[in-house]
C-alpha cells in the first residue's frame, strides 16, 4: 500500500510500461493515465511466437544505431518478449474496464511497436475521458528525450492533460 502525502495519483507510463500502467490502473486509485506509445502489437513478425521459439534461441540480436544505444538493448531475450505477449493478452481483456482518464501518445516514426494498435489501445479503453494524439514519422518510439524532435510538446501535452484533471477535479471509475 502506498502511503503518499496526496490523494491525488497519476501514472505516466512509456511502452511496456505504459502497459503496466493499464494492467494496474484496474486496482490503484488513479486520477489519469499518460500512455507514451502503449501498443497492442510489436513490428517483428515472429514476436508473437517467441513462447516456442525461446526453447531453441535465446536472445533476439540486432545492430545498434548510437542515438538508440542509450535506450535499447543489442540483445533481448526471448523470455521476455514472450512475457510481454502474455501481460498484452490480459491489458487486451481489461481495456474495456479502464474507466481512469486516459492520454495516449504515439508516432508514426515507431520502428518498435504498430502505431495503428495505439489507435486500438485507444478505442478500446473505457474511459470516458480520453484524448489521442499522434505525431508523424519524424517522431520515434521514445518520446521523452531529446532524440525526438517533439519531446517537449509531448510534455507539455502531459502537464496540460494533468492539469485539466486537476482543474475539473475528475477521476472516472475503476475496473469492475
Amino acid at each position: 500500500k502506498m502511503l503518499l502525502a496526496t490523494d491525488r495519483l497519476y501514472g505516466i507510463g512509456l511502452s511496456t510500461g505504459a502497459l503496466l500502467l493499464l494492467e494496474a490502473s484496474i486496482e490503484l486509485p488513479l486520477c489519469g493515465l499518460v500512455l507514451l506509445s502503449p501498443y497492442l502489437r510489436i513490428h517483428h513478425r515472429l514476436a508473437p511466437h517467441a513462447g516456442l521459439i525461446r526453447f531453441f534461441k535465446r536472445f533476439h540480436h540486432r545492430k545498434m544505431d548510437s542515438p538508440s544505444s542509450r535506450y535499447y538493448y543489442s540483445r533481448r531475450p526471448l523470455h521476455g518478449i514472450h512475457q510481454i505477449h502474455r501481460l498484452l493478452k490480459r491489458v487486451r481483456k481489461l481495456l474495456p474496464r479502464v474507466g481512469t482518464p486516459a492520454l495516449v501518445v504515439s508516432a508514426e516514426g515507431d520502428r518498435t511497436v504498430r502505431v495503428a494498435s495505439a489507435v486500438e489501445l485507444y478505442e478500446k479503453i473505457g474511459s470516458q475521458r480520453k484524448e489521442y494524439h499522434r505525431y508523424g514519422p519524424e517522431v520515434p518510439h521514445v518520446l521523452t528525450t531529446e532524440e525526438n524532435p517533439a519531446w517537449r510538446e509531448v510534455l507539455e501535452l502531459t502537464v496540460d492533460f494533468i492539469g485539466d484533471l486537476e482543474t475539473t477535479g475528475e477521476t472516472g471509475r475503476r475496473g469492475a
